[in-house]
């Protein structure tokens, strides 16, 4: 075969090779893109407020009778530990906050996808198939934990309760945390500290687990169809 006959092969395979390298330069250069804390606000904060409006609505108001869950063993088996309400609290801060840590643009716009399929989700179950837990007597002594879980009770009705809304964020920010390489190697241990404080909503009497494993479920699909 002549040589001018080879030569042109091999430069197609070279410049589809530098069109391969470029195009992945391009991704990184998108991923590692850094989004500023302003923005991260005026997004985050905004949303939050909106969450837990919609919330309160479907939590006092429900369009349908709701419907109790069959208990299961572990339901039955799990504690009432009133000093676990500020693993509770401590979920609903990390909502808000864990988002906030997230360095990359393209990371963040993941969350964000990820955020409204599997919250568009659990806002589907609590407008048609709202559910009911029925909850332990109130304590009635002065500990902080008590008052605070008197406090909790306020505002949170026993309604729409699967999935659990509550460890969707925080979940949804660790797998973030996880891709983003932000946090380094403190990323395990935070990760550690969400999934015990996601069992809260087992020994605060406010979920069944089957809220648990729904809210996780919604979790890893909003996140893997974001991707």
């Amino acid at each position: 075969m002549a040589e001018s006959e080879i030569q042109p092969r091999e430069r197609v395979v070279a410049d589809n090779g530098d069109s391969r390298q470029g195009s992945e330069a391009a991704l990184v250069a998108v991923m590692s893109q850094p989004i500023s804390m302003t923005r991260k606000l005026l997004i985050v904060a905004p949303l939050a407020v909106f969450q837990i409006s919609i919330y309160w609505l479907f939590n006092h108001f429900p369009l349908f009778p709701p419907r109790e869950l069959p208990l299961t063993c572990i339901d039955r088996a799990a504690p009432f530990w009133l000093w676990t309400i500020w693993g509770y609290f401590a979920l609903i801060a990390t909502a808000m906050g864990l988002p906030l840590l997230v360095q990359h643009e393209a990371t963040f716009r993941r969350l964000l996808r990820g955020y409204a399929i599997a919250m568009g989700t659990a806002w589907l179950f609590f407008l048609f198939m709202p559910t009911h837990y029925v909850r332990p007597p109130l304590p009635l002594d002065n500990s902080w934990p008590s008052m605070a879980y008197r406090s909790l009770l306020e505002f949170d009705s026993p309604e729409c309760c699967f999935p659990s809304s509550h460890i969707v964020v925080p979940l949804l920010a660790c797998a973030a945390l996880r891709l983003d390489r932000s946090l380094g190697r403190w990323w395990p241990l935070l990760a550690l500290t969400v999934g015990i404080c996601c069992f809260s909503i087992l020994t605060t009497k406010q979920h069944y687990f089957w809220d648990l494993l729904g809210g996780t479920f919604a979790a890893a699909m909003g996140w893997f169809l974001a991707g």
